[in-house]
């Protein structure tokens, strides 16, 4: 099972860098759009370039028993670094970027879990996209980070 992590903003981004081969970046025109992010104008998948096909965002997916077995690689702190780049950006764009995260093949669950995050969370070590493994005998857990509001958006209401 991949891990899945898109990107909804108000607004597209004027350019797309091109990622190199096995680093992160965003694959446009997703579709179908998940359910989570349907009122957004834009949704982007966060992927890691294959060279030739995307791949999955599974080396964001972090867990305590990941960083207790060995610190997270080089790839995974690069994937870091560019979300929060991109997320920086939209920010500064006032694009009102929200990250959904999934496991493949859950994109059109309700989401369960919602959080308010700032850049910073955005590193290994704070184990973010663990949340969809939290939910224990239910199943995965669709989840939903929000940047900058007091509370949760309208949308996800």
């Amino acid at each position: 099972m991949c891990l899945v992590v898109y990107l909804g903003v108000e607004r597209a981004f004027d350019t797309l860098p091109s990622p190199e081969p096995e680093t992160f970046g965003l694959e446009p025109n997703v579709f179908p759009v998940p359910l989570a992010l349907s009122s957004k104008a834009v949704v982007y998948s966060v992927r890691e370039w294959g060279g030739n096909e995307w791949w999955c965002a599974c080396d964001l997916h972090m867990n305590q028993m990941h960083l207790q077995e060995e610190p997270p690689n080089q790839t995974t702190e690069a994937a870091y670094a560019f979300l929060r780049s991109v997320i920086a950006d939209a920010l500064s764009d006032n694009a009102q970027p929200v990250l959904f995260s999934c496991w493949d093949g859950d994109q059109k669950l309700r989401t369960r879990v919602e959080r308010k995050i700032v850049v910073s969370d955005l590193r290994p070590e704070t184990c973010l996209f663990d949340d969809i493994d939290r939910v224990g005998a239910v199943g995965p857990s669709p989840s939903v980070y929000w940047f900058g509001q007091e509370q949760s958006p309208d949308f996800l209401k």
